[in-house]
């Protein structure tokens, strides 16, 4: 699946180094468009508040599990399959949020992944 320009850059700025400044740059791109509605950017913004597990600890992300459930519930229900996956693992795919997921099965999402 592809991601918008926007997630695609949060990823490169987040995931794929270790420059403090660059994450943080990759974290206000994911804000920005997960305040738009874009459901990948909710998920990996959820991401970025679960702590170390999830995100380089150089990041110095604050770590707010509350925030980030909330997130990552609301890319499922976007329609992101990396969200549906992310919910999945961090035990955020309850039966309430899986119904609003708009993927007939967790292997549909698997598979659009």
């Amino acid at each position: 699946m592809k991601h918008s320009e926007t997630v695609a850059v949060a990823i490169d700025k987040i995931w794929k180094n270790y420059d403090k400044e660059q994450m943080w740059e990759g974290y206000e791109l994911l804000r920005q468009a997960a305040e738009k509605g874009d459901a990948d950017a909710c998920c990996y913004l959820g991401r970025c508040h679960l702590g170390e597990e999830f995100v380089w600890c150089g990041a110095e992300f604050p770590v707010d599990e509350e925030l980030a459930s909330r997130l990552i519930k609301e890319s499922v229900r976007l329609g992101s399959a990396d969200g549906v996956l992310c919910a999945l693992r961090t035990g955020n795919l309850s039966p309430a949020v899986r119904k609003t997921m708009p993927f007939a099965s967790l292997e549909e999402a698997f598979m659009t992944v």
